[in-house]
């Protein structure tokens, strides 16, 4: 069995952490994800968890730019707050050096845009030229 703990946001002294009780919800999201294996075709999968929407737009811009840099086509599936990345050499059915490329550049891409906030929402939206 695991422990959780957390600090009570009104005790701010390293003492003050409590044994979260497991029929409670994490009070955190877990952002930190591994890149899977897949097959038919052998591809590489990763989900991203987002907390705004400047963030995916951030990601979801600069990660197309890495794959055009790159010309390399990949999958992006949007849910709410998750982008899901795939990623395959289309030629091979199978993971190749451009592809581990995507991967650390995705992975680069989205800690990059943790620090992107929701006061630049209205960058997005912005037709105007």
């Amino acid at each position: 069995m695991n422990s959780f703990y957390f600090l009570n946001e009104s005790l701010r002294s390293a003492s003050q952490f409590s044994l979260l009780k497991e029929d409670k919800t994490l009070p955190i999201k877990i952002k930190r994800a591994t890149w899977q294996h897949l097959s038919n075709p052998k591809r590489l999968s990763k989900t991203f968890i987002f907390d705004n929407l400047s963030q995916r737009l951030f990601f979801i811009n600069e990660i197309m730019k890495s794959a055009e840099q790159l010309q390399h086509d990949i999958k992006i599936v949007l849910e709410s707050n998750t982008i899901t990345i795939e990623t395959y050499t289309h030629d091979m059915n199978d993971v190749t050096e451009i592809d581990l490329e995507i991967a650390k550049t995705a992975d680069l891409i989205f800690k990059d845009a943790m620090y992107v906030s929701v006061e630049s929402e209205t960058n997005y939206y912005d037709v105007s030229g």
